[in-house]
């Protein structure tokens, strides 16, 4: 059955999924996260005594990070790849979802970008049938962060998650440090698109990798 391609303008958009999901409150705000709100004005003081007031930094609208870059030459993954470990105990492969594309995503609750990122995967999930497309979320914390995560996420989520408590789903991807890291796997097995950090400007980079990994023949 052919595959319908996805298509960024039919409700992809993560300020149209906000609403819809409310993952952010889902996941609060998280270890390190600084609320955006400003801070009460001190009572005026003498102009001569005063220091100039400093602005307030203003967080950027983006991480530094490498653009987006579909992989070329394509790598294959072998089908005992490890994507982590299950709420369960079992621990799924990518041989495990053989024949479908497959989007691994690290993250971790602590990190904004990887709160934005993870509803636009939400969407993408519902947009395209489990059978062709599978959406794996690889939290990278510690054993009891990714319990009271798992926890707070269940039930708001169609894409699979995982934990990978000894960072050998991390080695398997070459994946880096940081967080969020997003690979995207064609039914073929083959490597279509790393992207590091997340913005929403990359949408339409992202449905365009993902379709061309919908479109591979199934190994």
């Amino acid at each position: 059955m052919p595959t319908m391609p996805l298509q960024p303008e039919a409700g992809l958009r993560r300020r149209k999924l906000a609403a819809a999901l409310a993952l952010g409150p889902v996941l609060g705000a998280g270890r390190g996260v600084r609320a955006q709100t400003a801070a009460p004005e001190a009572p005026p003081e003498a102009p001569s005594e005063a220091p100039p007031e400093t602005p307030p930094e203003t967080p950027p609208e983006t991480p530094p990070e490498t653009p987006p870059r579909a992989a070329s030459p394509p790598a294959a993954y072998a089908p005992d790849t490890p994507l982590g470990t299950q709420a369960d105990g079992q621990r799924l492969t990518l041989g495990d979802l053989s024949g479908r594309a497959v989007i691994v995503c690290f993250w971790a609750s602590w990190c904004p970008y990887c709160r934005a990122e993870l509803p636009v995967l939400e969407r993408i999930q519902q947009s395209t049938s489990k059978d062709q497309l599978r959406v794996v979320l690889v939290n990278t914390e510690s054993g009891a962060d990714w319990r009271r995560v798992r926890r707070r996420l269940e039930g708001h989520l169609n894409g699979l998650m995982a934990h990978d408590p000894d960072g050998q789903v991390r080695k398997a991807f070459s994946a880096p440090d940081s967080v969020p890291y997003t690979v995207v796997i064609g039914r073929d097995g083959r490597s279509y698109a790393t992207l590091k950090g997340w913005a929403d400007t990359r949408l339409d980079w992202l449905v365009g990798r993902v379709n061309a990994a919908l479109a591979a023949p199934a190994s």
